[in-house]
């Protein structure tokens, strides 16, 4: 499971959509390969990141 950063810490709306997508993206498809997720990230949320953003 991933869980967002404490409250505490400032982030932005988007980094907020990013983690809430990769949470329930893990919780659909535990089994997804990275390059995958990546890709799902980069198509549904129209965002690029790096794979040790998602690893």
């Amino acid at each position: 499971m991933i869980n967002c950063p404490p409250a505490h810490l400032e982030i932005s709306l988007a980094q907020r959509v990013v983690f809430q997508f990769l949470e329930a993206c893990t919780k659909q498809t535990p089994d997804i390969y990275l390059l995958e997720f990546w890709q799902e990230l980069k198509e549904t949320c129209r965002t690029s990141v790096s794979e040790v953003t998602i690893t």
